[in-house]
């Protein structure tokens, strides 16, 4: 009897061995993830697409170029210095950000407005700000610049009501220094990264970011020179209609005036897409072509527009590597200081 309940006890503990090696793996791979492979998914693209990158190649696009061009961030109850940027994450870049390279230009302090874009688009924040009177109770401002990437411009100012009006702000809280990463949100992030990686390795889901060979050396990153990574929503608005550019550009041109009207002046600021601006040297590209970049040009015809795709063509084509970094979907620091460069001569010419 105890020997049959022996062999009993075995196949029990057998079993429960065999259905628990998946677990095991799964915990191992989750392991290997976190501590291997997670510190060298550097990179916005990195992390997103599960790809290990050059860490010492994204620490030097990191790394700050001015040594006190923070801009300041603003909190509600602040004071807005002269200039304030409105923008997407093209807006957010600190520590070379081009508000950074644009306060240096000037020679004024230039205020940032970060919003939470899960609560509301840049755009229709700066619209209801103006409606609401938030600049006037900000009366040292005298510039204003709004940005928006190319890919989001048209569908994020056809949503705008220019008409709305409200005192919602939804601007991001800065954290103080003394504030830590919660270690267990740290560790449910590396999980629910764990997971995605494993999804995408076993083919189980489809990457956002993509990838094409180009026909030169256009980054320094280490044995990825002539990769072009890009954020798959690039693709996502390929051109416009001349309609639809046509009610965008009136759009912007009302909130000028109204900028205009309070004695405020006001810049906009089309930043490109990484896809954009690489697209021509891609080789055997299984992508679409995507023509918006040029089709936007007409808007230079507005006089308060700044659109840095033109000149940063023009250095792409003279061999200048890594105006977008290799790793990322945004601009490098020498294109935002371009960037920064055309928006301080707009408001120097003035």
């Amino acid at each position: 009897m105890e020997s049959g309940n022996n062999i009993g006890l075995v196949k029990f503990l057998r079993r429960l061995l065999i259905g628990a090696i998946p677990a095991m793996v799964f915990c191992v791979a989750i392991l290997y993830f976190a501590l291997f492979l997670r510190p060298q998914m550097v990179g916005d693209l990195g992390e997103l697409g599960k790809i290990r990158f050059d860490r010492a190649y994204c620490d030097s696009m990191y790394r700050p170029v001015l040594p006190n061009g923070m801009p300041l961030i603003y909190q509600p109850g602040d004071s807005l210095a002269a200039v304030v940027t409105i923008g997407d994450s093209f807006s957010q870049q600190r520590p070379n950000g081009y508000q950074a390279f644009l306060a240096e230009r000037i020679g004024m302090p230039v205020s940032n407005i970060a919003l939470d874009h899960h609560q509301v688009s840049p755009e229709q924040a700066v619209w209801d700000m103006v409606n609401s009177g938030f600049f006037d109770s900000h009366p040292a401002v005298e510039w204003v610049v709004v940005e928006t990437v190319e890919r989001e411009f048209i569908s994020r100012w056809l949503a705008v009501d220019t008409a709305r009006t409200t005192s919602h702000y939804p601007v991001v809280r800065q954290k103080s220094p003394d504030e830590g990463a919660d270690s267990r949100g740290l560790a449910g992030r590396i999980f629910r990264q764990g997971v995605d990686w494993l999804k995408l390795s076993a083919g189980l889901a489809d990457s956002p970011v993509k990838s094409v060979r180009l026909d030169r050396e256009c980054f320094t990153l280490p044995g990825k020179e002539a990769m072009l990574y890009f954020y798959q929503n690039d693709l996502v608005c390929l051109s416009a209609t001349d309609g639809e550019i046509a009610e965008v550009a009136a759009r912007l041109s009302a909130l000028h005036r109204r900028f205009a009207a309070r004695g405020i002046g006001m810049l906009f600021m089309l930043a490109p897409d990484k896809y954009e601006l690489y697209q021509h040297l891609a080789v055997d590209n299984p992508y679409p072509a995507r023509p918006l970049g040029s089709q936007l040009l007409v808007l230079d015809s507005l006089g308060f527009v700044v659109n840095p795709l033109p000149e940063l063509s023009r250095r792409l084509e003279a061999g200048e590597k890594d105006l977008f970094m290799a790793d990322d979907s945004h601009w490098s620091a020498k294109s935002a200081q371009t960037a920064a460069s055309l928006v301080a001569a707009k408001m120097l010419a003035r």
